[in-house]
């Protein structure tokens, strides 16, 4: 494929959660068959080494600097769009760029798409919170006016965003619903058999998924939860299968603790070797229940049962299960959710994404290959970004940030 269908996709890409890595793989998926080939980029370019199947991002000091011809860029998808520090990313820290690693994901990709003069996209990314400043709201406004199609993925990031005269945002379900189309549940089997037998499961084993990250606990002791996750497996003869789905986020610690506590039989999978391992465990569990939105999510695109455990309860949960149609599938603690994933796996079996939201996201990549194939109707406002961007950069830092580069050059 030439560099010239090449797009750049920004995310969370050089760190290890398992959600955030499959953003590039669902794109790759879905703008592959429309011509287009897909680069990750992340703010420090660094490669996943504990996930075979991780996807190799570039910088983004490459994305805004690069000269070799690209189709246009798409931004997300994530919880990128926001301007707070990236510094409980110890990835982000240790590497300097955690001051604006996030804003570098957005605002960057817009202004390196104005400076490349090439389409820019939303792929339904999260906006977690509000952006205040009448400053900051403006530049924001004239950043959406440079997209050729903007899109969230609830409602509460539309709100966040505000409203811009001039800009129409859709709302779209996560992409992540789509990863069964990139990776079917048939292709996956190999990998569960290696992770059976990576992990002396026995055939014909029956288990549960489960995520852990320790702040979900509340006021709720882990001993607690591992007597009611003892009582479940015996219950219903499942066999527990304790997932790491973010080692950057210190799941492995939670497996470890959890693992500790419990005293039926059960599965530590705290050092999963492929992305492709881990959705392999859920897309063959018997149900999956935990505090990560994107286990949910595949559980959800391989029709399994499952439960979050919304603790924060972030607007980006109870989105995805307004739009899915499955409120009962959002719990507020622990003890709410091991009652819910009770009941799913005493309901018979059902398709858990309706054909509305397959709908949404066809329809939504068939707006980011028109927008890419558009290089030209957002050129103005991709100009006018650059001025407005330049304008409030020395309001806010002053004359010396436009000049200082230059007059410090040793070349």
């Amino acid at each position: 494929m030439s560099d010239a269908r090449r797009v750049l996709v920004t995310g969370t890409f050089d760190v290890e959660n398992y959600g955030d890595l499959l953003f590039p793989i669902v794109a790759a998926h879905e703008l592959g068959s429309r011509g287009f080939g897909v680069v990750p980029v992340s703010p420090t370019g660094a490669a996943v080494t504990g996930l075979a199947d991780a996807p190799r991002p570039v910088t983004v000091a490459e994305m805004m600097s690069g000269e070799a011809p690209i189709a246009g860029i798409l931004i997300g998808g994530g919880y990128i769009v926001h301007h707070h520090s990236a510094s409980v990313l110890s990835e982000y820290e240790s590497a300097g760029v955690a001051d604006w690693a996030y804003a570098g994901l957005w605002l960057g990709a817009t202004a390196a798409a104005a400076l490349r003069d090439v389409p820019v996209a939303w792929n339904a990314p999260g906006a977690p919170v509000p952006f205040g400043g009448a400053g900051r709201r403006a530049l924001i406004g004239s950043m959406l006016r440079a997209a050729t199609y903007v899109s969230v993925r609830d409602p509460g990031s539309l709100e966040f965003l505000g409203q811009h005269e001039g800009v129409d945002i859709r709302v779209v379900p996560d992409t992540v619903l789509g990863l069964a189309r990139a990776w079917p549940r048939e292709a996956l089997a190999d990998a569960c058999r290696t992770l059976a037998a990576r992990k002396g499961i026995s055939a014909g084993t029956r288990w549960l998924a489960v995520h852990l990250r320790m702040r979900t606990l509340g006021q709720l002791q882990l001993a607690d939860l591992a007597r009611s996750i003892d009582a479940i497996a015996a219950r219903w003869e499942v066999t527990p299968l304790l997932i790491a789905l973010g080692r950057s986020l210190d799941d492995a610690a939670a497996v470890s603790a959890l693992s500790d506590t419990l005293r039926c039989g059960h599965v530590r999978l705290d050092d999963p070797t492929s992305l492709k391992e881990i959705a392999a465990a859920i897309a063959f569990s018997r149900a999956y229940v935990g505090a990560s939105m994107h286990g949910y999510v595949t559980a959800c695109a391989y029709d399994v049962p499952g439960v979050m455990v919304a603790r924060p309860a972030h607007r980006k949960f109870g989105g995805l299960v307004s739009q899915l149609g499955r409120r009962g599938d959002l719990a507020q603690d622990w003890t709410s959710a091991l009652d819910a994933v009770e009941r799913h796996m005493a309901a018979t079996p059902s398709p858990r994404i309706p054909a509305s939201v397959r709908m949404a996201l066809d329809q939504h990549w068939s707006e980011i290959g028109r927008a890419l194939e558009d290089t030209r109707e957002a050129a103005e406002r991709r100009r006018r970004f650059l001025v407005d961007y330049l304008r409030s950069a020395i309001g806010g830092a002053g004359a010396a940030w436009a000049f200082q580069p230059f007059v410090s050059a040793r070349r």
